[in-house]
């Protein structure tokens, strides 16, 4: 009615929507584009992908320079907190002797103390630097359950005790300073935590982190520790069972658990400076003497310790001997410290000028490569749109019925475009020649109708020679083992013949009373039983005959599902279940299947249908045929029914290698297959669709390359 009423309007709708239609259907709008439209899209298309590849590969090289640059921040805020671990325990030693009234340390202690408000200003001052980045903040500390582990606190800490270790006992002050120690051990942690350090990529930096920042402050800690132990257990001369033990426990400690594992992390760094931004002369050649000095006091400090825990008489000796070498152990360790400290800066500030020279490379490439395509550009715009605009004034001239007109092409030319152009002069040329060749081909088109109905018929006879094929080879199957079953009934017949000649002799010898001859028969009897296991034979002779009949029943089933199948097709229509009709083609296809998929039944209720159950079969035949054929491993294929509103539905789905997206409208199409010469018709699906049209249902295909097919048989409930 709004065609008729208002003609106008109705065209006017028509045509915005058809123009929303091209706007959202982005091939028509590309194809509605002008050519120079065209060539900016396409620059944009290759244009926007490199610049988010540039993008994130700046930001690539932007993230390693800013996690190095993290780690940069980690080891400066470690300088000051390494200097403080240094001064401390020298700090409680020298107090522990003030305490005991020696006068001689008074002048040593203001001077350690001059050097730990000097390490507590620098850590004020870093943290002031990099303590944000580094999360020393209340909102960070918290996180980590840290919240006590400030500066502040540790510079009031210190404070407190340089004002009142003249109140303090001895313990007093060794608990005091440790607790101090224990508080700058934390923040090293948290420092390593949030600095990036402990997660360093590199295997170079790595290490040399790991000697930094875990081993070398945990061997200080564990000399301090000893060192204090030590003093305390030589001041009375006399060394008890336990204490002796305990200072070979130390020195396997500092051997296994410290020298060891420094030595072997500064192997790895040493080994692997090469492999990552090129090697570092400095590292080379600052870390091995140092390494060397540090292994030589460590070992002798070891080799002192091992000494003492072993003396039967304590020297007087041993004690000034401990506490020097202890402290020269102690010293090599923090100037070892500085130096791979100061080696794991350089390697960090290596690795920022080599990501920060590959960002600026990547942008200097980018952009005059971005200069080059423009240019380029410019020039293949040009190159182009001349020859197409000529080709377009003359197709517009022919289409207006000017034959005559050709395109001018430049002999010289060999291009695209001048091959166009050449195709539009003959297109024009053989226009002429139109007309006589659609007649010709009107008459192939009915000679190839006439042909089809042939191959229809073709394709059933097809069908049926396959599957008697797989059907000759279903019935091999029990016949082969009911052969096989009646040789051995054979063979147990003859065995169960002699047992009863053995019955009858010992019947003639018992009755003759000739007991001896008797024994032996009974003997034999006995042997030859056990011989041939007569139990076993009786046993397996109902076995053989319960297989036997198996076999004959499936052999009938299989002969009466084809004699269905292949008897006359008449037009006749029967009121039958759908799964009656499919286990009877399951049974002759099950052949073509067996070897490649696992076939699944999920039938559900579904009420009689009126149909032609041959025709049918054969729908199910193609179907379950092709789904067993497109499994090249073993898959499964799974036939479901159910009843959806008016319509009996069948499920065949396949695992295979499903069918393209563009050939999944092609499949009923008469004479289309994949298949290689020679191994079909093309024309299974086609009448199968013709036949299930026939019975008023439909049939439907979903599939996806790669996950399999599914197609449901549609039927009308009765």
């Amino acid at each position: 009615m709004e065609e008729i009423n208002n003609p106008v309007g109705f065209i006017c709708n028509n045509m915005e929507r058809r123009q929303w239609m091209a706007f959202y259907n982005p091939t028509k709008l590309f194809t509605n584009l002008k050519l120079p439209y065209k060539f900016l899209t396409i620059a944009l298309v290759f244009i926007i992908p490199r610049f988010f590849m540039l993008f994130f590969m700046t930001q690539s090289s932007s993230g390693y320079i800013n996690f190095a640059t993290w780690e940069t921040y980690g080891v400066a805020y470690q300088r000051p907190l390494e200097e403080l671990l240094r001064y401390i325990p020298q700090h409680e030693y020298l107090i522990r002797h003030s305490l005991e009234n020696d006068e001689r340390v008074t002048e040593q202690i203001v001077d350690i103390e001059a050097k730990i408000d000097k390490g507590i200003g620098d850590l004020e001052i870093i943290n002031d630097k990099v303590g944000k980045q580094l999360q020393f903040t209340d909102e960070g500390l918290s996180k980590r359950k840290r919240d006590h582990f400030r500066v502040e606190n540790v510079k009031a800490e210190w404070e407190g005790l340089k004002k009142n270790y003249s109140g303090l006992t001895g313990d007093g002050s060794d608990e005091q300073h440790q607790h101090l120690v224990s508080d700058i051990r934390t923040m090293i942690t948290h420092c390593g935590d949030t600095s990036n350090l402990i997660l360093d990529p590199d295997l170079d930096s790595y290490y040399l982190m790991d000697t930094t920042l875990l081993i070398l402050p945990a061997s200080q800690d564990r000399l301090s520790d000893i060192l204090r132990d030590g003093e305390r257990i030589l001041k009375d001369g006399v060394l008890t069972q336990a204490e002796r033990q305990q200072f070979l426990i130390n020195a396997v400690q500092l051997k296994e658990s410290d020298l060891s594992h420094i030595l072997s992390d500064a192997v790895a760094y040493l080994i692997e400076d090469n492999n990552f931004y090129g090697i570092s002369p400095s590292l080379q050649k600052n870390i091995p003497p140092a390494l060397q000095t540090y292994r030589q006091t460590m070992e002798k400090f070891i080799d002192l310790m091992t000494h003492i825990a072993n003396s039967e008489t304590m020297d007087p000796s041993f004690k000034e001997d401990f506490m020097s070498n202890g402290f020269k152990a102690s010293e090599e360790s923090f100037r070892l410290w500085d130096i791979a400290a100061d080696e794991l800066e350089a390697l960090l500030v290596k690795r920022i000028n080599h990501y920060d020279q590959i960002r600026f490379h990547t942008l200097f490439w980018a952009l005059f490569s971005l200069m080059v395509a423009i240019l380029l550009m410019v020039i293949i715009v040009k190159s182009i749109l001349n020859p197409v605009r000529e080709l377009l004034s003359v197709i517009d001239t022919v289409s207006k019925g000017d034959l005559m007109k050709q395109v001018d092409i430049q002999e010289d030319r060999h291009d695209e475009i001048s091959e166009l152009s050449r195709a539009f002069n003959a297109m024009i040329n053989n226009l002429k020649n139109v007309t006589a060749s659609r007649e010709e081909l009107n008459r192939t088109y009915e000679e190839l109708k006439q042909t089809q109905g042939q191959l229809l018929q073709s394709e059933k006879l097809a069908s049926i020679g396959q599957l008697a094929a797989g059907v000759a080879h279903e019935i091999n199957n029990p016949v082969g083992f009911i052969s096989n079953n009646m040789e051995m009934l054979g063979q147990y017949i003859t065995d169960y013949s002699k047992v009863l000649r053995m019955v009858d002799n010992l019947k003639g010898a018992i009755e003759q009373e000739n007991w001896e001859k008797s024994k032996s028969i009974v003997q034999d009897m006995a042997k030859f039983e056990e011989e041939i296991q007569l139990d076993y034979i009786i046993n397996d002779i109902n076995n053989l005959l319960q297989h036997n009949q198996r076999g004959i029943e499936r052999i009938q089933k299989i002969v009466l599902d084809l004699r269905t199948f292949a008897r006359d097709d008449k037009d006749t229509m029967d009121l039958v279940k759908i799964e009656e009709v499919i286990d009877s083609i399951l049974s002759i296809v099950h052949n073509e299947i067996k070897y490649k998929a696992e076939l699944k039944k999920n039938y559900g209720e579904t009420p009689l249908i009126k149909c032609n159950s041959q025709r049918l079969g054969q729908v199910f035949i193609n179907i379950l045929v092709n789904a067993g054929q497109a499994i090249h491993e073993k898959g499964t294929i799974e036939v479901k029914t159910y009843t959806k509103g008016k319509f009996v539905c069948v499920d065949i789905i396949d695992s295979g290698k499903g069918i393209p997206e563009e050939n999944l409208k092609k499949v009923f199409d008469a004479f289309f297959t994949t298949k290689p010469v020679g191994q079909g018709t093309g024309l299974g699906l086609s009448v199968s669709y013709e036949i299930v049209k026939k019975h008023g249902g439909d049939i439907l295909v979903k599939s996806k390359e790669g996950e399999g097919t599914t197609f449901t048989v549609m039927l009308p409930v009765t």
